[in-house]
């Protein structure tokens, strides 16, 4: 279904754009458990996975989003599903933030 919708190589599978894109419901009541990663490397590096696929959609809270052939088109995306990809870019800056909180001078 999304064959042809987003440049080549361009994206890292993220179920937030694909699930925009194909307007899938939200199912609240389904819990899926993940194991946590066993050590701190293993954590770090599936939190970097996450955040760089997070900002790699970041165009999408624009007007216009890249297209295949190297073109930009309008945003098919509601503002709902922009205002979520804001939000994973804002939670992805936090523990930046709060680490450059916790060294500032008081």
């Amino acid at each position: 279904m999304l064959s042809g919708r987003f440049p080549e190589e361009w994206l890292l599978s993220h179920d937030l754009i694909e699930g925009a894109y194909v307007r899938v419901g939200l199912a609240s009541d389904i819990e899926i458990y993940d194991e946590f990663p066993r050590d701190y490397m293993s954590y770090a590096s599936r939190q970097h996975r996450w955040i760089r696929g997070d900002w790699q959609i970041a165009e999408w809270i624009l007007p216009r989003v890249p297209q295949p052939g190297g073109r930009r088109g309008p945003n098919p995306l509601s503002w709902f599903n922009r205002w979520k990809v804001f939000d994973n870019l804002r939670r992805s800056l936090m523990p930046v933030t709060s680490l450059g909180l916790l060294m500032a001078p008081g």
